[in-house]
């Protein structure tokens, strides 16, 4: 491919007025959370289930020019036991924040899933508040055949 020299880009400055790129300030921001990551596996002594545990704090952060607040967390239990492939569950827990000062929400997103032989098992429930304020709620179940699965 073609690279020009140097030479030839201070040429195009001179000759055209063709500035270089220039790049955006960096984004300035408070810390309100800081970050935190764990993962962990646990075995289960008396009944022999794995649980892998992932949990994940993306922190919270402020813009400080326009004062945007913006958080995430996150959890999730993966679990199974060694011998009964359908033993296996998933739980999950989403939680996002936002908004500015006195004018803050909070959605959290709570969902799992199973199975047995034949079918596949869904759950989920979002709510929202508003200052701490409960504010809205929604439950979702659902199942689907395992079709070639």
């Amino acid at each position: 491919f073609y690279r020009p020299s140097l030479c030839q880009s201070l040429c195009q400055i001179a000759i055209l007025g063709i500035l270089p790129p220039e790049g955006a300030s960096h984004w300035k921001t408070l810390e309100r959370r800081p970050s935190l990551y764990n993962r962990h596996t646990t075995t289960d002594s008396a009944s022999g289930v794995i649980t892998n545990t992932i949990t994940n704090d993306f922190g919270e952060n402020e813009d400080t020019e326009h004062g945007l607040i913006s958080g995430e967390k996150m959890q999730e239990h993966w679990s199974i036991h060694p011998n009964d492939p359908l033993s296996a569950r998933v739980q999950t827990n989403w939680e996002q924040t936002g908004g500015r000062e006195n004018a803050l929400w909070k959605t959290v997103v709570k969902s799992s899933m199973h199975s047995d032989e034949t079918t596949f098992y869904f759950e989920a429930e979002l709510t929202a508040s508003l200052n701490g304020v409960f504010y809205f709620s929604k439950s979702f179940k659902d199942k689907v055949q395992r079709d070639l699965v």
